[in-house]
């Protein structure tokens, strides 16, 4: 993979955080999810109402009762897909990779309320053609958005995201697929058989299994530290 391309993932003690480049590291991209959860509405009936005509009894056929129809409540919204944040290996929340960051971060602000964090730089350093990149977190996830070129006014569209394992991962967030996140990278080789297990370019017996809808998990050890999707590059 060539620097300067896709997520950039910074490894520190075992932990990816959200970091631009360093001219002296070999970088991987990272970060985290805060869900703030929009409480059910109910729009209640109309309270007023107009009272009934009083019949004549002086009249030998009385007029009709005249009445105002009454209005049927709205029911309250009930937990739905619409209401959920999908992580797919081809985006998430419903938008696929190269949709325009402020149609997604619309989408993610109204399910997950305000990002934790966000960061804005060159993706890498070391490479003159690396593109402007912003990465935002929501606790254990985070969502990075680069442009086509080094200029931070030039438009951005999601390129990758990423979630944290260690982190707790609840609604509104679900997984494409229902994928589990709790396997080691041999149980995920062996549920997904198509899946490809390849050794990490850090030298430090990293692992990087991607399935073949996209999803990739990431570790240091025998089980992975994080699910992302997204190309992965390297900046050293």
């Amino acid at each position: 993979m060539m620097p300067g391309e896709g997520a950039l993932l910074v490894v520190t003690n075992n932990r990816m955080e959200p970091r631009m480049s360093h001219p002296t590291r070999r970088t991987l991209l990272a970060a985290a999810l805060f869900l703030a959860l929009a409480g059910c509405a109910v729009t209640p009936p109309n309270a007023s109402q107009t009272p009934l005509a009083t019949p004549s009894i002086t009249s030998v056929s009385p007029s009709p009762v005249a009445s105002t129809p009454q209005e049927s409540p709205t029911p309250s919204s009930a937990p739905s897909a619409s209401n959920t944040v999908e992580l797919a290996g081809n985006g998430l929340g419903g938008f696929t990779f190269g949709t325009a960051e402020k149609t997604v971060a619309q989408l993610l602000t109204q399910r997950l309320g305000a990002p934790d964090e966000r960061t804005e730089g060159v993706l890498c350093e070391l490479n003159d053609a690396a593109p402007w990149a912003a990465t935002v977190t929501y606790g254990g996830l985070w969502v990075q958005y680069q442009a086509k070129t080094a200029s931070k006014k030039a438009p951005r569209t999601l390129t990758a995201w990423g979630f944290q394992l260690a982190e707790s991962f609840t609604s509104p967030l679900v997984m494409a697929n229902d994928v589990p996140l709790d396997l080691n990278f041999a149980e995920l080789k062996k549920q997904f058989p198509t899946g490809k297990l390849a050794d990490s370019e850090f030298g430090d017996g990293g692992k990087i299994f991607t399935l073949a809808d996209g999803l990739t998990f990431i570790g240091s050890g025998d089980r992975p530290d994080m699910v992302m999707a997204g190309p992965v590059s390297y900046c050293d």
